[in-house]
């Protein structure tokens, strides 16, 4: 009962931190028997919950032992039936006995559960994936299970991980069966077995992500999917996984374009690089560069909607804007403070912010009303809050929407010089784009 109320509460922090989460391959994921998730592990925290919540089967994870003596965080660790690791960088003084960690593991699945464990061994921010640790590997093939273990190669990928209401893509890659074998005297499998079991999961991985060497090359193939996106089908938003295989694409392809016509190469990055300046001059979203989106019919029936919906939710978002602003700002700063330079921290921190902040935000409303008003309407006050808080969110967002259109109908409409500029820049990049990776024999 305890973990199906904390799977809710998470669940409800992730749908309010995400804007949108799309799950691909969970019919990968058997119903029956041991199951082991390997994720990767680019945003600390943040990556257990999107594994626990979107997973079809409940998980208990893997995790480093200091978190279990965390405030809070211990609290849910335990909740989830969470299995201690006892690390060496967390213990310098002495090495670790994990001999029960692999015990505890070990009984789960042969019980039939399911385990969750990140091989990279820590949270990062690398543009690549780290060398897998050989934990998995051993921990699958010495399960003492009479079934197979299958290993489920889990791909987790962040629009912008540190940025609430951002968005993410689980993929449940195809499952590794794995064998359990008899450990002898020593109680570890053979090496060249658990190397031979860790290469098949990072390749696993690795079918799902989106990666690269460097930072550079992962931000170029973002500039060029947006490219796509914005010249082609107008204005038609893909899934984020369509986006994402549009970006491995990129990216798998880059290396032979460089190689082969390194100048022209270099040159169509900097035109690039200056258009998005200045489209980010201009205040426009490379969706928008659409002058169908700007005809008559088409403007006077947003206008419409957008009226309606800012007179209708209008009153009921302004008092959840005052209310949850001074708490949202508040999470914002402690969370920069306390990740620093660690960007894989930045979410986690301002995900325990707001189930600490804004709860108390509502208790102290609850408290004020019911000082002034009477107790219920103190309760109903503290009830209300939350659900002002949403429409209030929701209607930031809207309102961003229509800033973003509003400042491209102005630019269409008395700088139409400057927009079809842009509008036929952005065209002749995509052609250049395509001919010069023919002309380098990777394709269109």
């Amino acid at each position: 009962m305890l973990r199906g109320a904390v799977h809710a509460l998470l669940t409800f922090v992730l749908r309010v931190f995400f804007r949108r989460v799309e799950v691909t391959g969970r019919g990968n994921v058997p119903a029956h028997g041991p199951v082991l998730f390997c994720a990767n592990h680019p945003n600390a925290l943040v990556d257990p919950l999107v594994l626990l919540v979107t997973a079809p089967r409940p998980v208990s994870f893997l995790a480093k032992a200091p978190l279990f003596t965390m405030p809070v965080i211990g609290w849910f660790a335990r909740a989830l039936d969470a299995i201690p690791v006892y690390r060496a960088q967390d213990f310098p003084a002495g090495r670790p006995d994990n001999a029960g960690m692999f015990a505890a593991a070990r009984a789960v699945l042969d019980a039939g559960g399911a385990i969750g464990i990140f091989p990279e061994g820590t949270s990062h921010s690398d543009p690549d994936l780290k060398p897998l640790k050989t934990g998995a590997a051993r921990l699958a093939l010495a399960a003492g299970t009479p079934r197979p273990v299958q290993v489920i190669p889990v791909a987790i990928n962040y629009t912008a991980k540190s940025t609430f209401r951002s968005s993410a893509l689980v993929c449940y890659g195809e499952p590794i069966a794995v064998d359990p074998i008899a450990t002898g005297a020593t109680g570890e499998p053979p090496a060249d077995r658990v190397a031979a079991v860790t290469d098949r999961i990072a390749a696993g991985m690795r079918q799902h992500l989106v990666v690269a060497q460097a930072r550079e090359t992962l931000e170029l193939a973002n500039q060029l999917e947006r490219l796509f996106l914005s010249v082609g089908d107008e204005g038609l938003r893909p899934g984020l996984a369509e986006s994402a295989e549009t970006r491995r694409r990129l990216l798998a392809a880059y290396p032979d374009v460089v190689h082969r016509k390194p100048v022209e190469a270099a040159r169509l990055r900097a035109r690039l690089d200056r258009h998005d300046a200045r489209l980010q001059g201009a205040g426009l979203e490379p969706v928008l560069l659409t002058p169908q989106a700007f005809s008559f019919p088409s403007v006077l029936g947003y206008s419409l909607r957008a009226a309606g919906y800012f007179t209708l939710a209008g009153p009921l978002a302004l008092p959840g804007i005052v209310i949850h602003y001074p708490a949202y700002r508040l999470i914002g700063m402690l969370a920069r403070r306390v990740a620093g330079e660690s960007q894989d921290v930045v979410a986690t921190a301002k995900a325990l912010g707001a189930l600490l902040l804004f709860p108390l935000t509502w208790g102290l409303l609850g408290w004020a009303v019911g000082a002034s008003l009477g107790w219920p309407a103190g309760v109903a006050a503290t009830i209300l809050a939350p659900v002002t808080g949403w429409i209030g969110l929701r209607f930031s967002e809207r309102f961003d929407h229509v800033l973003g259109a509003t400042r491209a109908l102005l630019l269409y409409h008395l700088g139409r010089e400057r927009f079809l500029r842009l509008q036929v820049e952005r065209r002749r990049l995509r052609e250049d784009v395509v001919a010069l990776a023919r002309e380098a024999g990777v394709g269109g």
